[in-house]
């Protein structure tokens, strides 16, 4: 290693590597940019970059040939937009269109009661990797299960099984480096099938790029709307609030039981405790978005994994009187590509779901919600470091942003001020999780409910 830099990339200038001794492990990029997708230990010809315990590739600098491939791979840095959109789809990328291409969408879910059971939502996911794998489509599939050494971190796996399938079930909130499994299969000639959040897959997309005969087997590419992850001391702090030790844990489940699902520990004495009351999203996950939502998080314009062939998200929209439109838990599918169509004519074909073709005004009124959040509040963001001499990840698009635009943003990153301090951060998780806090929860449930009733209701007349 020459001075701990990378010698002869692009990106070298830009100051996206920090000079280290010979010795040192080397980020690979600074943290904040960081998506955690594990591309870069794929690419690495020489096996030097492993992870720390929080997932970020680090760089055993004394090993490095500077090759480079590292950053060229990297979607932390930049991930051209409009090229991979032209790309996949012969056109540019949609600026004002949340859901991107949708060829054709659905909501349904799995008629079988352990899976759907095992699921977060509507269990399609997991039925479609079955179908998949049953059928010989593809050999394996990229899947994200329970580390049995760490409860508080997720762990990718390579499942060519229905059982290992059903073991990765449910959603995940914590960033785990799913890609780097693709080391191992690289080593075969299997055909796979990849599930991921928006910029894993932009990871994948690049690694396909720079390795065309792992392209070539990545046969299809399912992505999970994505609103953010979340730290891992979201974990061990909602487990240490609760009186648990994280020793006594055997798995943590952030989407358990029937929709709309609760946070629960699975103990090593084979029982289940609530972590919280009330739902997931509104008991648990609202305030742990707040709390431990990553910074790269802040930076990613993609909340519906437009570089994927199928698109999978719960449907959260209500009914005019308040209730949820799916109350059982159903899973919205949208299909972007022919792949991803053939892909569900033969979930279809099994017999294994039901699946409900839906207008597509569906599809845009589940997304319309997060539009600022997710579209414009990150070209912001970005736009803000740029100004301030920060390092930002280019997205290959220019976007103009208006001055409202600016203060709804400055108020929305606001909404995260404590989660800068682990200490601020444990206190108004402390209060949540407390009587006062659970009747707020309780009361702001019943407000959103019959708020929208109400304004239903007022539309019509």
């Amino acid at each position: 290693m020459n001075n701990g830099t990378l010698r002869g990339t692009s990106y070298l200038e830009r100051g996206f590597i920090h000079p280290a001794p010979d010795s040192a492990e080397l980020p690979v990029i600074p943290k904040d940019l960081c998506t955690r997708c594990g591309a870069c230990h794929v690419i690495c010809p020489t096996n030097v970059i492993t992870f720390d315990d929080h997932e970020f590739p680090v760089i055993h600098s004394q090993n490095c040939i500077d090759c480079g491939l590292c950053l060229k791979v990297c979607p932390g840095i930049e991930f051209d937009l409009n090229k991979h959109h032209q790309k996949m789809f012969g056109i540019d990328y949609p600026m004002g269109r949340m859901e991107g291409v949708v060829r054709q969408a659905y909501v349904g879910y799995t008629k079988r009661p352990d899976i759907h059971h095992a699921a977060a939502s509507g269990g399609v996911v997991t039925q479609l990797l079955i179908a998949l794998v049953n059928t010989g489509i593809v050999d394996a599939a990229v899947v994200v299960g329970h580390n049995p050494d760490d409860p508080s971190l997720p762990m990718p796996a390579v499942a060519r099984t229905e059982q290992e399938i059903i073991d990765a079930a449910q959603s995940k909130y914590v960033p785990v480096a799913n890609l780097r499994v693709l080391r191992e299969l690289r080593k075969t000639k299997e055909k796979f099938a990849f599930i991921g959040v928006p910029c894993q897959i932009h990871g994948l997309r690049k690694l396909e790029d720079l390795n065309k005969q792992l392209g070539r087997r990545a046969y299809l590419t399912l992505g999970l709307v994505c609103h953010g992850v979340m730290e891992k001391e979201s974990v061990l702090d909602v487990l240490d609030l609760n009186g648990i030790s994280i020793d006594s844990v055997r798995q943590v489940h952030q989407r358990d039981g029937h929709f709309p699902t609760q946070m629960r520990a699975h103990m090593k004495d084979k029982s289940i405790q609530n972590l919280h009351k009330f739902e997931f999203k509104d008991g648990m996950y609202n305030t742990l978005f707040r709390l431990y939502r990553t910074e790269r998080c802040h930076l990613c314009p993609d909340y519906s994994a437009e570089m994927s062939d199928i698109i999978f998200a719960d449907v959260w929209l209500r009914q005019p009187n308040g209730d949820y439109l799916y109350p059982r838990g159903v899973t919205l599918v949208a299909c972007r590509t022919e792949r991803g169509e053939q892909a569900v004519k033969t979930l279809v074909e099994s017999g294994e779901v039901e699946l409900e073709p839906v207008d597509f005004s569906l599809v845009t009124r589940a997304f319309k919600n997060k539009y600022h959040e997710s579209r414009v509040y990150p070209f912001v963001e970005i736009a803000h470091r740029q100004k301030q001499g920060r390092l930002a990840p280019d997205f290959g698009v220019n976007v103009n942003s208006t001055l409202t635009d600016r203060i709804q943003a400055g108020l929305f990153r606001a909404t995260f001020l404590f989660s800068k301090s682990p200490r601020l951060r444990k206190l108004i998780l402390r209060f949540t999780l407390s009587p006062p806090g659970q009747l707020l929860t309780l009361a702001k449930m019943k407000y959103k409910k019959y708020s929208y009733a109400l304004k239903t209701k007022l539309k019509r007349a």
